[in-house]
């Protein structure tokens, strides 16, 4: 009876210890999970965990960059009854996050799991026409006319590379329009920006991902083109010059539809511009300019050849009306005038504008001015 009884207990014992050593194990385990992965600037999350079966413990939660392999210490915890812990607070970029219990006498020293939490910045985004803040009832925008999308990065993150995109309904995703980068300040401005038809375009601006920012976007915006065609040019003609002597402006109109709009400069009082209908008789790459013998021409050389300098600018369309032409300039600060009525008569637009209406402006081309 009593060999019986021995091998009886010893069968127990052999059953219970095991269960008891994986018990004794978990006691004093720690781990911790965070509410969140992936969250935005300026919002909180919550680390929580479990030491396991150990009450009033000091915890250490730490992190660090991924680029990084060292911890440090962000707050130290103490369990409750349950062994349990937690911290909330809003990140600032990706970290990775592990709880560490120091140990004591009775049971050792422990890290646990990491986690990674990754950050996506805020952007702010506001297109604005001039003055003009395009928004929900006020997004219309003529075809060709520019526009800037400005805006601001949180955290302020300076030198960042930052994407205007615009969404293909073909390929059915956003594409990137345009590249800029923020400056000191965390600010970001995409200049000449412009719609190429009467369609809806609808915009948002990216942060690409990096190693301490999850790529982010801002709210999309929705913009209407429509052709500004307020002269009612026929869609017959192919290519259309207007000439607002009123406003300043001229106007490249395709097939009744304009397709970009300049600032002009026009004849002054008392050499004013002629209105009526005329069409480009010629065309010059860098033309020379030649003394009128008008008495505001009076003491000037008989001729100034193509080049820097030159009254002229980089391109001349001369016109069937007498010595007017449609030309560059030597002066283009004259440009951010309100008021632009300074040639003698000609119509001066800048150069890099004139290049490119040149290159689009046949001979025989139809030109009104009003």
């Amino acid at each position: 009876m009593k060999l019986r009884n021995l091998l009886i207990i010893f069968i127990v014992s052999a059953v219970i210890w095991p269960a008891s050593q994986i018990f004794a194990a978990s006691t004093g385990s720690i781990k911790i999970t965070a509410s969140t992965k992936v969250t935005s600037y300026g919002k909180q999350i919550t680390i929580a965990g479990t030491l396991q079966g150990l009450a009033g413990k000091t915890v250490s939660l730490q992190y660090r960059t991924p680029s990084s392999k060292t911890y440090q210490e962000l707050v130290s915890l103490t369990t409750d009854a349950n062994g349990n812990f937690g911290y909330a607070f809003g990140p600032r970029q990706n970290y990775y996050y592990k709880a560490y219990f120091a140990g004591d006498g009775t049971y050792p020293a422990k890290y646990s799991n990491s986690t990674l939490v990754q950050i996506k910045p805020l952007i702010t985004a506001k297109a604005t026409e001039g003055k003009r803040l395009l928004r929900r009832k006020n997004k219309k925008i003529g075809v060709g006319r520019k526009f800037i999308v400005s805006g601001h990065l949180y955290p302020s993150l300076k030198n960042a590379k930052v994407l205007l995109q615009v969404y293909k309904t073909k390929v059915k995703k956003y594409v990137t329009y345009k590249v800029a980068r923020s400056n000191s300040k965390a600010d970001f401005r995409f200049r000449n920006c412009r719609v190429s038809s009467d369609d809806p375009f609808k915009y948002r601006v990216m942060y690409p991902s990096t190693t301490n920012y999850r790529s982010g976007v801002s709210a999309n915006f929705t913009l209407l083109g429509y052709y500004i065609n307020p002269y009612k040019v026929s869609a017959a003609y192919s290519n259309f010059i207007v000439i607002d002597r009123r406003t300043y402006m001229l106007y490249y109109v395709k097939y009744g539809k304009t397709v970009r709009s300049f600032k002009c400069i026009v004849g002054q009082p008392g050499y004013p511009t002629p209105g009526g209908n005329w069409s480009i008789v010629s065309k010059q790459v860098n033309p020379t300019w030649y003394n009128p013998h008008k008495d505001w021409s009076a003491g000037m050389p008989e001729s100034i050849p193509g080049g820097p300098g030159n009254p002229l600018g980089v391109r001349g369309m001369f016109l069937s009306a007498d010595q007017i032409i449609i030309h560059g300039n030597n002066n283009e600060g004259l440009f951010n005038d309100k008021v632009r009525a300074y040639s003698h008569g000609c119509i001066r637009m800048k150069n890099a504008e004139i290049v490119w209406l040149y290159a689009r402006i046949p001979v025989g081309a139809n030109v009104k001015i009003l």
